[in-house]
């Protein structure tokens, strides 16, 4: 490579780590260009989201598995995605990789409702990945499980990976968990069980 290439190191742990790394990529390339726009855009649906979420009567508490075999918590931005949706995190790490789960842990838990995403995997792979589950006599006990509110979502599209992207997510988390309509332009990339 000709020139002084420079490695830059991003490692954004939430959604306000995100949109500071946008805002220090642009900085850093000059590519101002649409980025005040799209940083606006993206903190006005997040203030909606806040707002819809403030105003909710119940908010059900979620497990969001980011692995199945074994279960591991979602970690980083993703405790944060399912407060944003109105909801209350459970065995979440906020802030810090996922960890792994033991089923006994997550049985007291017995989460309102399940939102699982394993990194890497697309829609048809986690709806795979659920499926194996259903081997274990812990899964279909709980009270999510039981009541088929368990949402697969495309975690490598929209749950692993930091980006704009992850707004999609909190939206598509609150559109499952209060069957509201999604916005213009929001995949639907789950489907309960």
């Amino acid at each position: 490579l000709r020139g002084d290439p420079r490695l830059i190191s991003l490692e954004p742990s939430s959604l306000d780590d995100v949109f500071g790394t946008i805002s220090f990529l642009v900085e850093l390339t000059g590519h101002t260009d649409g980025a005040e726009a799209l940083l606006a855009g993206l903190r006005s649906r997040v203030d909606a989201l806040q707002a819809r979420a403030h105003n909710r009567p119940r908010r059900p508490r979620v497990l969001a598995l980011e692995w199945t075999d074994p279960p591991m918590s979602g970690g980083h931005w993703t405790p944060g995605l399912v407060e944003l949706a109105g909801a209350t995190p459970v065995l979440g790490n906020p802030g810090a990789n996922s960890r792994v789960l033991a089923w006994d842990e997550i049985a007291r838990e017995d989460p309102d409702e399940i939102v699982v995403g394993p990194c890497g995997f697309d829609l048809a792979r986690t709806h795979q990945a659920v499926a194996e589950l259903e081997t274990n006599a812990t899964w279909r006990s709980l009270r999510a499980v039981c009541e088929g509110r368990v949402y697969p979502i495309d975690g490598n599209a929209y749950l692993n990976r930091p980006g704009p992207r992850l707004v999609d997510t909190a939206e598509i988390i609150a559109t499952r968990l209060y069957a509201e309509t999604p916005r213009t332009g929001t995949p639907a990339t789950t489907q309960s069980r």
